[in-house]
């Protein structure tokens, strides 16, 4: 509070002034009522085990083996605790992969796993260097985007798949518009190859831009699964589409925890938070199995578009034409689309 009381900026410090009030009702409420949230199970637990020998050391005996997957994501208190279960004669095993340590935002520290060395001295590190899911064209093309971050475990995917693909790059006029009918038309292709809803996966930043998409695929009664990036962690499809891939807000990179507000919390190096914006289109592109679809706008190209290189991918621009001529205002949103098109992209609306 007192950090944030000194802070040049009214929003936040009027943030803060009603946030914290907020925080500690609720934190009150928790304790008249005897509930405790997942964090205080693990602020608890170290608690615990740090104050009371003898419960650590009942524990410590219990487990001797321990094992931690996605040891990517593991945040401060979290190794704290492992810290507390961990001794001499234990065996710890970790799997986790830095290049898809995504989970910043909420206290997710990759310098865990980077310098895993440093903080449990004596272990053995095992790269596994092979990718059994993707495509070589994607393996590759995702190699080279996160060779851009610094502060990473060096190492170098294969793919196990050696097909000859190549990535599908849309830049659209406007993404509400062309991109929209370009993911349309190469659903339906998809379609006819035989391809069902669970082998197409449409991943996206927000759920707000999918909105104009979503409206589309169900009003040419075409059904995908669709995720947000974060939320298609662990996920696979034959055939993957990533929406809104322009710079700024909502795109890539989005450096939204750069803002003041969180700064007040957190205060992370501005190159620290892009580095997790490329982990992220890194999961976002690795998702995909055989086929790649990345639907950007001309002007406004994400730069990590930019950081593949060319031999990976094809190319695909609309056709410019006199718009005075070719296009309407839907009849319920007033949006700009097509004169050939039955139903309007941004809300779904049949046309006249």
């Amino acid at each position: 509070m007192e950090k944030s009381v000194k802070n040049d900026h009214e929003r936040v410090r009027v943030f803060y002034e009603l946030a914290i009030p907020i925080i500690k009702a609720y934190k009150d409420y928790c304790t008249n009522k005897s509930f405790v949230d997942f964090d205080d199970l693990i602020i608890l637990t170290v608690k615990l085990l740090k104050n009371n020998d003898d419960v650590r050391d009942f524990y410590r005996a219990k487990f001797k083996y321990l094992m931690v997957d996605e040891f990517q994501d593991v945040n401060g208190l979290q190794v704290k605790l492992l810290d507390l279960l961990v001794k001499e004669d234990s065996q710890l095993f970790c799997v986790g992969d830095d290049w898809q340590s995504i989970y910043g935002f909420r206290g997710s520290n990759v310098d865990y796993i980077v310098n895993f060395e440093s903080h449990y001295k004596n272990c053995e590190i095992h790269k596994l260097d092979v990718n059994y899911r993707s495509t070589q064209t994607i393996v590759g093309a995702s190699n080279e985007v996160i060779k851009h971050n610094k502060n990473q475990i060096s190492k170098e995917i294969r793919a196990f798949k050696e097909a000859p693909t190549k990535i599908d790059i849309y830049r659209a006029k406007r993404l509400n518009l062309d991109g929209v009918e370009y993911l349309i038309d190469k659903v339906k292709e998809l379609y006819k190859r035989g391809f069902g809803k669970d082998d197409i996966l449409v991943l996206y930043r927000r759920t707000k831009m999918f909105t104009p998409y979503l409206d589309a695929l169900k009003a040419n009664k075409l059904f995908v699964s669709c995720k947000t990036i974060h939320a298609s962690k662990g996920l696979e499809a034959k055939a993957v589409f990533i929406i809104g891939l322009t710079e700024g807000n909502g795109g890539f990179p989005d450096i939204w925890l750069d803002d003041a507000i969180f700064r007040v919390v957190k205060d992370v190096k501005y190159d620290i938070l892009l580095e997790e914006e490329r982990r992220l289109f890194y999961v976002a592109i690795t998702r995909a199995k055989d086929e790649l679809f990345l639907i950007t706008e001309i002007g406004n190209e994400s730069s990590f578009v930019d950081e593949i290189p060319h031999h990976f991918y094809t190319v695909k621009k609309p056709v410019f034409r006199d718009d005075l001529d070719q296009t309407k205002k839907c009849k319920d949103c007033n949006d700009m689309i097509n004169i050939a098109d039955r139903f309007c992209k941004s809300c779904g609306a049949k046309q006249l």
